[in-house]
């Protein structure tokens, strides 16, 4: 015979609860969670982009600004009022940048200050750009900065010298006479009117120079004239020639060369002429006959 318990339904299994209630569970704490937190970050968001940060205006501190952006002196940016306009000008340096990026640079500085761009034209090869700021009107003016020329130490002056001179007289010395005695003249020794051309040209105030027979690179099909000076002379010799034609045109200022392409080249040479020149106080002009004399 079978006992009967007491409490009969004491050892049957539960009822499962189903799996799905579980993940709805959870799904809806999830988005509660989210819309919090979602919520809170774009409220901060908009709130940030609602309120953006400008600096204060200030024309002397924009000014300062401006210059160390485009490299300039300090305070060499000034306000003036036209108009009732407040304008400046800002060179640009072309080998740094161009009219466009300069624009930007200006247009960014003055919208962080609170200011607003009204118009932009362009303007004698320039750019002329307006802004309002509060009540005032800037207007900004940006060129090329022109370059600046090299300041010469020394002033530069130009010779003219007409050579071989000595072999004419008359009328057609006369005629040469009649130029400007800024231009000098350059005569050969030994000629027929050499000392006459010295003389009446020394009367004008006009410099005059020996015109000195040096060898050429083609001698002796180029003939430099009567004792001219040929590299294979000694220094004696080419001392000797040399003072020979100083001494025979003494109002001579100084000395240029008669042909002398080869001479000219020599070193030693000219080292032997330039020792007589020194020590008589006289000048070497050299003729160019040699691209390397």
């Amino acid at each position: 015979m079978t006992k009967k318990t007491k409490y009969p339904n004491r050892y049957k299994t539960k009822k499962d609860i189903p799996v799905g209630l579980y993940l709805l569970i959870l799904l809806l704490c999830g988005a509660i969670i989210f819309v919090i937190v979602y919520k809170g970050e774009k409220t901060e968001i908009i709130s940030e982009y609602q309120e953006p940060s400008t600096k204060k205006f200030s024309p002397s501190e924009l000014l300062q600004t401006l210059e160390e952006k485009f490299d300039l002196v300090d305070g060499s940016l000034q306000i003036k009022t036209i108009n009732q306009k407040k304008q400046f000008s800002i060179p640009v340096n072309p080998n740094k940048m161009d009219l466009t990026f300069a624009n930007m640079i200006v247009k960014q500085e003055f919208e962080t200050r609170g200011g607003k761009l009204i118009s932009g034209i362009v303007e004698d090869g320039g750019q002329v750009l307006t802004f309002n700021v509060g009540t005032d009107t800037y207007q900004v003016k940006l060129y090329y900065k022109k370059p600046v020329s090299v300041l010469r130490k020394s002033p530069k002056y130009m010779a003219i010298v007409v050579d071989d001179f000595g072999a004419i007289g008359g009328e057609l010395l006369q005629g040469f006479l009649n130029l400007p005695v800024e231009i000098d003249f350059a005569i050969l020794p030994g000629l027929s009117y050499s000392e006459e051309t010295m003389n009446r040209a020394y009367e004008q105030g006009r410099e005059t120079l020996v015109h000195l027979p040096m060898e050429p690179l083609d001698y002796p099909l180029q003939n430099p004239g009567k004792d001219a000076i040929l590299v294979q002379m000694d220094k004696s010799e080419v001392e000797k020639i040399v003072l020979k034609h100083l001494n025979s045109l003494p109002l001579c200022s100084g000395v240029n060369n008669h042909m002398g392409s080869l001479a000219t080249t020599d070193k030693e040479i000219m080292s032997y002429v330039m020792e007589v020149l020194r020590k008589k106080g006289k000048f070497f002009l050299d003729s160019r006959t040699s691209a390397v004399s």
